[in-house]
């Protein structure tokens, strides 16, 4: 079992953000498994810096789409999406400029909590309404 499993509870009904959804849980778990087999420092920063970048490039992904759909509540999703990665980022700092060899427990739980409960909560608000809409 890896440390974050896809299931039926973050599908949101739009197969393109789905598949990005399911890539972040997969990058993700990959940061996850070399952290937790000690491996050098420097694969588990590679590791974060491309779970970084595609959280950029799905966020980027996402807010097109709710633009395309005229998601009412895309301008608050934005936000919030600013918001996490900031978050991430700080986090992400926080490890690069520690001494640390591993990823503290608090970091791989903060990545998993914010990615489960962003895309069961908003991306389904947003996910029904294109459904709502027949947008796909």
């Amino acid at each position: 079992m890896s440390f974050f499993d896809w299931n039926s509870n973050f599908d949101i009904k739009v197969e393109q953000m789905n598949d990005e959804h399911k890539k972040l849980i997969a990058l993700m778990n990959n940061v996850y498994v070399l952290n937790d087999k000690s491996s050098p420092r420097v694969e588990i920063i590679k590791s974060m810096d491309e779970l970084k970048e595609y959280i950029k490039i799905h966020f980027a992904n996402e807010e097109k789409y709710m633009s395309e759909v005229n998601y009412p509540k895309c301008e608050t999703h934005k936000i919030i999406h600013k918001e996490l990665l900031n978050s991430f980022e700080d986090h992400y700092k926080s490890y690069v400029n520690s001494a640390e060899l591993l990823l503290p427990n608090s970091i791989l739980m903060f990545f998993r909590d914010w990615l489960s409960a962003h895309i069961s909560g908003i991306d389904k608000e947003y996910g029904s309404f294109a459904n709502n809409e027949n947008v796909n």
